[in-house]
């Protein structure tokens, strides 16, 4: 075994663990001295209350019975093969 004890995982652990969060700290400082706001104050409801964009309706595609590829049943162009379905 590589000597990787249960103590030596606990104390790894809190390791990472204050590391994290004295990071975090220096972060919300740094951010604070700039004057921007910290990410956790940073508030929720304006991203959900922003106006999106318009979503496209969809379309089922239909299969070519000549070449086989799907397209758009109100498509207007031809795939350019003489037996073609689709209107030229």
């Amino acid at each position: 075994m590589l000597g990787a004890g249960l103590p030596k995982l606990i104390v790894l652990a809190i390791v990472i663990y204050i590391t994290w969060k004295v990071f975090g700290a220096i972060v919300r400082m740094g951010a604070a001295q700039r004057g921007a706001v910290p990410p956790r104050q940073a508030p929720r409801r304006a991203a959900a209350e922003a106006p999106r964009a318009p979503v496209a309706d969809a379309v089922d595609l239909v299969k070519c019975p000549v070449c086989g590829s799907y397209v758009s049943p109100a498509s207007t162009k031809s795939c350019g093969r003489p037996d073609c379905l689709q209107k030229p």
